[in-house]
């Protein structure tokens, strides 16, 4: 019996052996990948300079100001293109009026559940919904709302319940890919 074990250790150590050479080689494949996919992601923010980077500016808007009476106007590129908020504020000079459109297809769900946290009784809440299926359904684009993201991440904590959705986990690795080549192909600032 005690041959049958040492035999069958014998028998190991070339397995263990060649299974730690391929984890090794594996964990050196890996790494500079994963290190590299992980800086891209933290990196400079790539979305911050375009319309995308608006969403935080406009949150950020809504967020601060707390306890001030406000007209909400929630919609999709229409209302920062159309929407005169000096106006309104003119004719209702008791309330802020806060622009939160950016693009529809973030989506009109989306949208409101990104502000329903800073919206207090008494606030005003215009809907403007695009004239598209999009807007007018629970459309979602993981990809537009994760380059929004990409100016303002502390957004992503008042956005969790969406974020538990696959679509926008898979919509990562497209954001991840679309970052690396900027990153690529854009000159360092």
């Amino acid at each position: 019996m005690a041959s049958s074990i040492s035999t069958s250790k014998k028998r190991m150590k070339p397995f263990l052996k060649a299974a730690l050479i391929a984890l090794g080689i594996f964990a050196l494949i890996t790494t500079p990948i994963a290190s590299f996919s992980i800086y891209a992601l933290a990196s400079t923010n790539v979305y911050s300079e375009t319309f995308y980077g608006e969403l935080g500016e406009k949150w950020k808007l809504l967020k601060k100001k707390q306890g001030v009476k406000k007209i909400v106007v929630i919609g999709g590129s229409s209302v920062p293109f159309g929407l005169r908020s000096d106006l309104l504020e003119k004719e209702f000079p008791e309330y802020y009026v806060v622009d939160f459109g950016l693009y529809a297809s973030i989506g009109t769900k989306a949208m409101l559940e990104l502000s329903e946290k800073y919206i207090r009784r008494g606030d005003i809440v215009l809907l403007s919904p695009e004239s598209d299926s999009q807007a007018l359904s629970n459309y979602f684009s993981g990809e537009t709302m994760l380059k929004c993201l990409d100016s303002e991440p502390s957004m992503f904590f008042d956005y969790r319940k969406r974020a538990r959705n696959p679509a926008f986990t898979l919509c990562l690795l497209s954001i991840l890919r679309k970052r690396i080549l900027l990153m690529v192909t854009r000159p360092y600032r």
